[in-house]
């Protein structure tokens, strides 16, 4: 039976949960939580509002973890840059009083509301866009050697407007990768593809089940500034939409289609592209510039080998200003990810007061444009300050956790590595059990800053707390996530009275005991045989053979 709470109910949860106090370790006495929490007041404030990349919020945030850098005792990265690894970037911004969308069949035709059901952007540095084009509908979009899937088979796309599906073809009943999301279902790789192609446009069809969010957070993440590495991008796409599935029922209503029957003839292995019977006809003004926004780095030279170095990582950056929900348009990113900023920041102070220094060096990376594709750890992994050959493991933390104290936690993807065995060794020695394996549905492993160094061969983790809640009932935690509501990628994403910080010193004193071990004399851990970033890695060894050797900072 659900149980329903009432608001009385979930007040006196919350006073449940301030009155139980479990002891600390000593390990997460280093870590004090009122430090913490200043960082996570400071960063998610209104007054850097939602610290978006290129902006006075993002600016301000990233010489504050510089200040703080200088304050821990840490080294800059040079004497000419200091803390700062500036990020060169594009944005272009839609004006969506501007931008519309009509898709025709024959002569019916329905206009499609922006931005509620549409979102529609361009890579281009055009002031005005106009695109009128046939759909051509090419499946999940997927060129897949491996799994001996092609979805153009030979078709020439260059110049279309391609159709994609989110995801990628069910396993079970293809066969196709495994029940996992591959990098092939991410519409980062849709993206990429449709650049190899050739192609004009690329309209992903949105789906929550096939995105594993609502259309909600496609409409807070694409309506406001939308930012690539500038120059990075090959060929850029003209226009890029994304569809809401009530939208693009109507359209296909005439030609006899729907989102079903689309799925179901793009899971057939011998599906070859074709014209969906619609037209579409798509305008928008944007603002476009370049402008730089860093990474912010910090070095704690090692004892012996400081030529090899561990990564501590968390982004910094989050949405900017965005569209108003509830009066509020200040998206701050207390969760997503000031809280993880405020570790790092903990963890540079920790780590530099400690003696004696560790073996190899610790760099503690707070990155830019993490939303808007993971930028500037992309942009680290082109331009390492130590030599990716030479970084042993990289330790990334986004989003910390305000619900109490756990009995385990996760170190993705530790179970595609050799070192499972002495991280959850290692975890253990903290009262801690590793949660592997599973199935990642949402392609948790292309999603965080620690993937552009897995797809460069490095191995990096992001942990998060999991299992049985020490804090606090089961009930008890359900009313404190009730409370917070929908919070992803929206304004309500703020620090809160009611979060407990007693599950913050278990993170900090696990990520320091996991860099301490890796900082010393550990083997540096490597990928195993049945990683899933193969795709990745060829799309980067491509660009590679493009780009001038990188300049080391």
């Amino acid at each position: 039976m659900k149980m329903v709470l009432s608001a009385a109910a979930v007040l006196c949860a919350a006073c449940t949960l301030f009155a139980q106090e479990i002891p600390v370790t000593e390990l997460e006495q280093r870590f004090s939580i009122a430090e913490y929490r200043a960082h996570l007041r400071f960063l998610a404030d209104d007054l850097l509002e939602g610290r978006a990349p290129g902006s006075r919020g993002g600016d301000l945030a990233a010489r504050y973890i510089a200040a703080q850098f200088e304050a821990a005792g840490l080294e800059p990265i040079s004497e000419a840059a200091g803390y700062f690894q500036p990020v060169p970037m594009i944005g272009n911004r839609t004006d969506l009083g501007s931008a519309r969308l009509r898709l025709r069949a024959g002569e019916h035709g329905i206009e499609v509301a922006i931005p509620d059901e549409a979102v529609l952007v361009s890579e281009g540095d055009a002031p005005e866009i106009r695109l009128e084009d046939e759909l051509l509908f090419v499946g999940y979009g997927i060129d897949a050697p491996e799994f001996s899937w092609d979805d153009y088979k030979e078709t020439d796309v260059r110049g279309k407007v391609l159709v994609m599906l989110l995801g990628n073809p069910d396993h079970g009943k293809t066969g196709f990768g495994s029940e996992s999301l591959t990098y092939y279902g991410r519409w980062t790789y849709k993206l990429e593809i449709a650049r190899v192609k050739g192609a004009r446009g690329l309209v992903l069809l949105h789906t929550a089940p096939s995105a594993t969010y609502d259309f909600a957070v496609v409409k807070s993440s694409w309506t406001i500034e939308r930012v690539n590495l500038a120059g990075e991008l090959g060929n850029p796409l003209t226009l890029v939409a994304w569809i809401a599935r009530p939208a693009l029922e109507r359209a296909l209503a005439p030609v006899g289609l729907d989102h079903a029957a689309l799925e179901t003839k793009a899971a057939d292995r011998t599906f070859r592209p074709f014209p969906l019977g619609l037209a579409l006809d798509a305008a928008l003004a944007q603002r476009t510039r370049t402008f730089t926004s860093p990474n912010v780095i910090g070095r704690l030279p090692g004892a012996k080998r400081p030529d090899e170095a561990v990564i501590y990582m968390a982004h910094y950056d989050h949405l900017g200003i965005g569209p108003l929900v509830a009066g509020d348009a200040i998206y701050n990113g207390a969760i997503d990810n000031a809280s993880g900023t405020a570790a790092l920041l903990c963890l540079a102070r920790t780590f530099a007061a400690a003696a004696p220094r560790p073996e190899r060096t610790v760099l503690f990376l707070a990155t830019t444009g993490e939303e808007s594709g993971l930028l500037g750890s992309e942009y680290y992994t082109m331009h390492p300050v130590v030599p990716l050959e030479k970084t042993v493991l990289v330790l990334n933390k986004d989003c910390c956790s305000f619900l109490g104290r756990r009995s385990g936690f996760s170190a993705f993807p530790i179970q595609l590595t050799d070192a499972a065995e002495a991280v959850e060794g290692l975890g253990r020695e903290l009262g801690l059990e590793l949660a592997v394996g599973g199935v990642d549905r949402g392609g948790g492993a292309f999603r965080v800053d620690s993937f552009p160094f897995c797809a460069r061969g490095v191995v990096g983790l992001s942990l998060w707390l999991r299992g049985r809640n020490l804090s606090v009932s089961e009930d008890e935690a359900k009313a404190l996530a009730a409370r917070a509501g929908r919070w992803y990628h929206q304004p309500n994403d703020e620090v809160h009275p009611y979060w407990r910080y007693d599950g913050i010193r278990q993170e900090l004193a696990l990520l320091h005991h996991l860099g301490r071990h890796y900082a010393g004399s550990a083997p540096a851990p490597k990928l195993d045989a049945t990683h899933p970033f193969g795709p990745a890695i060829r799309l980067r060894q491509a660009k590679d053979t493009r780009r001038p050797a990188p300049t080391r900072n």
